[in-house]
């Protein structure tokens, strides 16, 4: 349990970063859960955050630095353009 305790306590300053990320396509907070999902998995000792943001569609990240950068490259191939729900279907009517 000691140990346990150090590592949570023994942690290097500045470690972390605060990012703040437009998105452009899919809602904030939707994507900010599978985030924060995967933050807690890559660090279950001293995790960080990650909140959506529905009004200005952004996400808050505070995480390790060195995990920042997968954070990104995530985001980035989850934020895309879904073109099955910009498509606008015409039928004619009988009557």
């Amino acid at each position: 349990q000691i140990q346990k305790i150090l590592e949570i306590i023994d942690i290097p300053k500045n470690t972390k970063s605060l990012e703040i990320i437009k998105i452009n396509y899919i809602q904030a907070s939707d994507l900010a859960n599978i985030i924060q999902n995967l933050i807690n998995y890559k660090n279950t000792i001293n995790p960080g955050f990650c909140i959506g943001e529905n009004k200005t569609n952004k996400i808050i990240i505070l995480e390790e630095i060195k995990n920042l950068i997968e954070i990104k490259n995530i985001i980035k191939k989850l934020d895309i353009k879904n073109n099955s729900l910009d498509t606008t279907l015409i039928k004619k009517l009988k009557n």
